[in-house]
């Protein structure tokens, strides 16, 4: 209300009609209760649209990873396969021997769980990684994303090398040199895989502690689709080893 809207008869003085209050130089109690509430409704709306913005947001970003991993597995056809793993050359670049060594592999498991399907028999070792045909899909699924990758450039050169090493030494039958390198890529060179805490008592003065930070975190531990296509890549190596095996055992993993 505004001043003059309301005049109290026994004092004769002008007032505010909302209120009644009489004092000009004083502000109106209904008023500024009203602000207040009018100011709290605002800021609880705008939290609550920030807040489903957010959802919408983490929702969305969730909903784009799920369609573009679906979208890496249907994308990939694994038809026509390489009938022959061939040797790793030196002039090979890297994504064309991790992608070959990768589609013939798969390719000669998908072989190998047909015969079995073919031939109606059960497998002579169901705990074999060859005759795994829940492994096998895994497997895949996770490769299908990281052939994505190297065709789109989005592999990190470091991993890139690791995986060309890995694949390369098992396409040569060194099954255990690829697992040296699998481990470099899953474990690195870290020392310590989480904090560590040491205390060490002092006379009289209670106890000094020292923490040792965990280890940088590498793209195994902090990528689950890098962590997933690794294990799917070792899966393979173990699959060759079993097919594909060294006359030199020393050379298996």
């Amino acid at each position: 209300a505004v001043w003059g809207s309301y005049y109290d008869r026994e004092t004769r003085r002008w007032g505010y009609s909302c209120c009644r209050g009489t004092d000009k130089g004083q502000l109106c109690v209904v008023a500024t209760a009203a602000a207040a509430a009018e100011q709290n409704e605002e800021k609880s709306a705008a939290s609550q649209r920030k807040s489903s913005r957010r959802d919408d947001s983490s929702d969305s970003a969730e909903n784009r990873r799920a369609r573009a991993r679906e979208r890496d597995k249907q994308t990939i056809d694994w038809s026509g396969a390489p009938s022959e793993l061939l040797p790793p050359g030196d002039d090979a670049g890297a994504a064309a021997l991790i992608e070959h060594v990768v589609r013939y592999t798969v390719g000669a498991w998908q072989r190998e769980l047909g015969n079995i399907a073919s031939n109606a028999r059960a497998p002579q070792n169901p705990q074999g990684v060859s005759q795994n045909a829940e492994l096998f899909k895994q497997s895949q699924d996770a490769l299908a994303t990281l052939l994505q990758q190297l065709s789109r450039g989005k592999v990190d050169s470091s991993v890139l090398t690791q995986l060309r090493d890995m694949l390369s030494f098992a396409a040569s039958r060194e099954y255990a040199a690829a697992n040296k390198v699998y481990i470099e890529l899953t474990m690195g060179n870290k020392r310590w895989q989480n904090v560590v805490a040491g205390a060490q008592g002092l006379h009289n003065k209670g106890a000094k502690i020292t923490l040792i930070p965990q280890s940088k975190l590498n793209a195994f531990d902090s990528d689950p689709a890098a962590q997933k296509y690794i294990l799917g890549l070792r899966r393979l190596i173990q699959f060759l080893q079993q097919t594909r095996p060294n006359s030199d055992v020393s050379k298996h993993m």
